[in-house]
């Protein structure tokens, strides 16, 4: 009985993929691909706004809130788990932008791994790798954004 279940899982085992919401999003397009999920033994999705979605579709306005409802109704219907994922985009935390275009000083910032320095970055670590016996090692800074 146990392998049987392995071999055949009811649904609340279903793999839950992250679904990447991009490109214009279309009721038709929502609808045909979550049958085609769940049709497959797909039985549930992430709903994951990714870098592509239209730039007629901002993050968090109506109009994606609206495609967001429409998706989490026909998984309703199809009788699909839905996870609603609440970052927008990368990084972590951004809003898809709209937590820097509001305030522009919490902007990330990174360090870099390069061999060229542009005019604004500061070094903060230099190796001379060619009196070097370590082959891994890199000139490091932080790359100035402004």
């Amino acid at each position: 009985m146990f392998i049987d279940s392995i071999k055949n899982p009811s649904r609340e085992f279903t793999a839950i993929p992250f679904w990447f919401l991009n490109g214009d999003l279309n009721e038709a397009e929502i609808r045909r691909q979550l049958v085609d999920f769940n049709t497959h033994g797909i039985n549930g999705v992430v709903l994951h706004p990714r870098m592509g979605l239209s730039d007629k579709i901002e993050y968090l306005s109506e109009e994606f809130f609206y495609y967001i409802k429409y998706a989490v109704e026909v998984c309703d219907e199809l009788n699909m788990t839905v996870v609603l994922y609440d970052e927008g985009m990368y990084p972590s935390g951004s809003a898809g932008g709209l937590i820097v275009k509001e305030n522009p000083e919490l902007a990330s910032v990174g360090i870099t791994v390069t061999d060229t320095l542009k005019t604004d970055d500061i070094l903060i670590c230099e190796k001379d790798l060619n009196n070097s016996s370590e082959k891994n090692m890199y000139k490091g800074f932080f790359e100035n954004n402004e």
